[in-house]
């Protein structure tokens, strides 16, 4: 041909080859080269949900929730076991406030024990209080609870001591016998629980 250039080569324009336009893009490797940004991106982003999802839970965070929850049952406790206390101790108050009046009952119903001027005021409380003593222990006592947690632990007289020279009498209770005057009895009865405990104290006051 007259140009030079043979059918079917490459063009030739002042001594360079350049590359037919002509010629069609590769399909496959079009479609490759779009997709595979998309492709590393939905990669990439399965692997961090998943990360998300594998995570699990701290040290840390479980030792908060261990002392929460330490903190909430401790303090369940405390406040069960003060009501519980608190619920005996009433119990015991009320027990031990029947027994003593049945008691005090029974003392204002026996025969009055007359002291004796003539015995030595120890021995003549020691004596009263035994007689006393066998007299409560006589009644019902609370389920549970022993005979011995009643007992009198004190007794005193009401006695009257007249001056000879001014005649001004002082009275007040104590150890000394007067049963001429007034013979009255101050009987102190008092209940204790199993352990030891002080529950309820009264004073009963008999006499003629």
């Amino acid at each position: 041909m007259g140009n030079g250039l043979e059918p079917g080569g490459p063009s030739q324009v002042r001594g360079k080859t350049l590359k037919s336009s002509s010629h069609e893009a590769d399909p496959q490797l079009m479609t490759w080269s779009a997709l595979e940004p998309c492709n590393r991106r939905v990669a990439s982003t399965g692997r961090r949900d998943r990360g998300d999802a594998d995570r699990g839970v701290s040290l840390i965070e479980i030792m908060i929730a261990v002392v929460l929850l330490g903190t909430v049952v401790a303090a369940t406790l405390t406040a069960l076991t003060t009501t519980i206390t608190a619920s005996a101790l009433d119990r015991d108050h009320a027990n031990a406030h029947a027994w003593l009046q049945t008691a005090a009952d029974m003392l204002y119903a026996r025969e009055l024990d007359q002291c004796d001027p003539a015995v030595a005021p120890a021995t003549e409380i020691a004596d009263t209080i035994a007689e006393y003593q066998s007299t409560v222990q006589q009644t019902d006592n609370p389920e549970g609870w022993s005979a011995a947690n009643i007992r009198v632990v004190d007794l005193e007289w009401w006695s009257i001591d007249i001056d000879p020279v001014t005649g001004v009498g002082t009275e007040a209770w104590g150890s000394q016998c007067d049963s001429g005057d007034t013979n009255l009895q101050k009987i102190e009865l008092r209940v204790t629980a199993e352990d030891g405990r002080i529950v309820e104290e009264v004073e009963v006051i008999i006499g003629d």
